[in-house]
């Protein structure tokens, strides 16, 4: 999940921000081929592990030493109230199991079996075992298979593997020009805009996550003439510099980590080691970080970006940022006094 800020230029902003809805399906992904491939070829394990947690099932010491001396196949009568409460044990499934040492630290290896049966149980399905006693089986480790193998025919493969209930319609729905699946005037940008003494504009909804709140004179919509950018320009400056300055005295003191340089400064690893951060200098700092902007543009139905968004706000293949703040710049200066401008707060 990523937020970003796209500036949306003219009337009707949500009306131009509907064509790059994530949810919207105007496009169709063939991927026949690929499915028929991937049944033919694509290994995976023989069978998956039903309990809550990804990591499998978590066991007692006891239980784990148990199965671990067992032969494949020698059935164990175990009480499930010994094992973490959040777990559970459904008849018929198999299951990987590991205990942990001190809360977190895990054993060393897992072992692998399969509930025969639940033999006592206080759940209202018989076959459901929260609390009461099963009766377990050691099983061998899931081997690698053909998807082929796992499924008896192909449709079954399509619908199981892939969601395609119609053979003829193998691949998905997309929209090839989304950009975001939610947004909200403001959000966490809440009072992006400075406005001019006397004049107003329009204030969206603060994000619920952030405790920033919007303050006295500015807006999240409002007319060109009436928002103070040269006011905005020089608060962003010195906020830059201040921050900056900030850094560079604890990079002097030896103070700097990966999450100070990275997240709370915005300064990368320019480093080739991976556990040397090397600071980039004031200026670039200013030049990226100084400029009034936002991440997008949106004007007469095109979309401009600095780069292309990813998940927990990572972007690549970003513009040089003097070339997009030169960009954004004379695109404001030369927008009609009376323009409408709109700031969203983005996810995707």
């Amino acid at each position: 999940m990523s937020h970003f800020t796209v500036l949306v230029i003219g009337e009707n902003p949500e009306d131009q921000l509907k064509p790059f809805d994530e949810n919207l399906r105007t496009a169709f992904e063939d991927k026949t081929e690929e499915y028929r491939k991937d049944y033919e070829t694509e290994k995976i394990k023989e069978f998956y592990c039903s309990s809550h947690s990804s990591w499998g099932m978590r066991i007692t010491q006891e239980l784990f030493e148990t199965l671990k001396k067992s032969k494949i196949g020698r059935v164990v009568v175990y009480d499930v109230t010994k094992l973490d409460p959040m777990s559970y044990m459904r008849s018929g499934k198999k299951y990987r199991g590991y205990y942990a040492v001190d809360g977190n630290k895990r054993s060393k290896g897992t072992q692998w079996f399969e509930v025969d049966e639940v033999l006592s149980t206080t759940h209202p399905d018989s076959d459901v075992c929260f609390e009461g006693t099963v009766r377990v089986r050691k099983i061998r480790a899931p081997k690698e298979i053909l998807l082929k193998d796992r499924y008896a025919t192909y449709e079954e493969y399509l619908k199981e593997w892939h969601g395609v209930d119609d053979i003829n319609h193998q691949g998905y729905d997309y929209n090839p020009k989304a950009k975001w699946d939610w947004y909200q005037l403001g959000g966490r940008w809440t009072g992006f805009f400075k406005l001019k003494p006397r004049a107003t504009g329009v204030l969206g909804n603060p994000s619920l996550v952030s405790s920033k709140r919007a303050e006295i004179g500015t807006s999240d919509q409002a007319r060109k003439k009436d928002i103070d950018f040269e006011k905005m320009a020089q608060e962003q400056f010195e906020e830059a510099a201040e921050t900056y300055d900030k850094f560079e005295e604890e990079y002097k003191k030896g103070g700097m980590t990966s999450s100070t340089g990275y997240f709370d400064y915005n300064v990368h690893n320019l480093g080739k080691d991976a556990d040397h951060y090397v600071p980039e200098s004031r200026e670039l700092y200013l030049k990226r970080h100084a400029a009034v902007g936002t991440f997008a543009v949106l004007k007469d139905g095109e979309w401009y970006e600095k780069g292309n968004m990813g998940w927990w706000g990572f972007v690549s293949d970003e513009k040089n940022p003097d070339e997009w703040n030169d960009q954004f710049n004379k695109l404001i200066t030369e927008l009609p006094e009376d323009t409408l401008l709109s700031v969203y707060d983005c996810h995707i």
